[in-house]
């Protein structure tokens, strides 16, 4: 599981995943960012393997994303 946040210094959040999952098939990325206009990143028609969390967010909330994606195939 890659947890990325979208925007980052040199190289953005999707690049990062495109680059992991390119690597490693199958890579599950979940991607945290405080701007809402990327929430669309979460929109993958395979939910199971990519998924959003808007900032801010509680731990338990973050627990709970990763506890899901770990938990399906």
């Amino acid at each position: 599981l890659l947890i990325t946040d979208v925007q980052m210094p040199g190289m953005n959040g999707e690049e990062l995943a495109l680059a992991v999952t390119e690597s490693r098939p199958g890579t599950k990325v979940l991607f945290i960012s405080g701007d809402a206009s990327v929430a669309r990143l979460g929109e993958s028609e395979n939910r199971r393997q990519v998924r959003f969390l808007g900032k801010p967010f509680l731990p338990v909330e973050l627990a709970r994303c990763i506890r899901e994606m770990l938990d399906v195939d």
